[in-house]
């Protein structure tokens, strides 16, 4: 893995605009709250925005299952939170039953009828490989709630000197632990 100095709001901004098509498609709308409060960390920001990637985009696909009438939306947002920043994608989508909560970082495993179920496992690895964590929570109004969260260790010191060794094409192996 290789990290440099890398901005949230950048990181957000990046993020959302390879899965704007996707979020059009969905027929839904797209809000970053306070995208200029951009705190600067260090991360690989490749592999960061390849997770922040695929979560956005199965926002989208969760969205897009509402019914008419219902509000398509998704916000993706930045928060520092005590000794962490977190990066939020959180939908209006149906929410997720606990079954799928518990199993959805498993390799192999989908709820879509085409796809190969390894999104949100490369999505762990690489959090994992930040030192990070993923939280994941329905919102009480309907919809999901997943948090990034990752270290402070990792915020606002730019040339650290971390290394962690990651190869830079991320695949899943069966080496991986499902969120709680």
């Amino acid at each position: 893995m290789r990290t440099s100095p890398a901005e949230t709001g950048a990181i957000i901004e990046r993020a959302a605009d390879a899965c704007r098509e996707r979020i059009v498609s969905a027929g839904a709308t797209i809000s970053m709250p306070g995208e200029s409060d951009s705190i600067e960390f260090e991360c690989d920001p490749d592999l960061l925005h390849q997770a922040l990637t695929n979560l956005i985009r199965n926002a989208a696909d969760a969205v897009a299952e509402n019914a008419a009438g219902r509000p398509r939306t998704i916000v993706i947002a930045a928060e520092r939170a005590g000794d962490s920043v977190e990066l939020v994608v959180a939908d209006s989508g149906p929410g997720m039953p606990d079954d799928v909560r518990q199993r959805m970082f498993n390799p192999f495993f989908t709820t879509r009828h085409a796809g190969t179920g390894l999104g949100l496992a490369i999505v762990h690895r690489i959090i994992d490989a930040h030192d990070g964590r993923i939280e994941v929570t329905n919102n009480t109004n309907g919809g999901a709630r997943i948090a990034v969260v990752l270290p402070a260790e990792r915020c606002a010191q730019p040339g650290d000197g971390a290394a962690h060794h990651l190869p830079d094409r991320m695949e899943a192996t069966d080496d991986h632990r499902s969120c709680s």
